[in-house]
């Protein structure tokens, strides 16, 4: 799978991550095949070093807006502060729905994954994430 990210929304996920000793967070915006914006969520969870929660508003305000045909939500973005930008144990546990892309970075490093639920396997296939202008 392929998949576009603009460049400025690539730079600020990367800036937004090397400003944060705890891990952050968000939800991503695009079409299938193109990541063109992010909405930044508080981490709720009681341990944001090494895990994260998106913040429940904001997961509501895109099933309202999912609701009324406006949400452009495809995914999920996160950091790992102290590991690698590759999905861990806890990411493939956390995998909710079928499809649903999410980025993760570490150390500088942009990746793109996408979750799959087949019967009770869970597991991520790689993206290849394009920066474009």
């Amino acid at each position: 799978m392929r998949m576009t990210i603009a460049s400025d929304v690539a730079r600020q996920l990367v800036e937004l991550a090397a400003r944060s000793d705890d891990e952050i967070c968000g939800l991503v915006r695009g079409a299938m095949g193109h990541i063109d914006g992010l909405a930044p969520a508080t981490n709720v969870s009681s341990h944001p070093n090494d895990s994260f929660e998106i913040d429940p508003r904001a997961l509501f305000g895109a099933a309202r807006a999912r609701r009324d045909g406006v949400d452009r939500t495809i995914g999920h973005y996160h950091s790992h502060p102290e590991g690698c930008a590759e999905p861990s144990a806890r990411d493939v546990a956390g995998i909710s729905a079928d499809g649903e892309v999410w980025l993760i970075v570490a150390g500088g490093q942009l990746t793109a994954w996408v979750g799959r639920i087949n019967g009770g396997e869970r597991r991520f296939d790689v993206i290849d994430l394009v920066v474009v202008p």
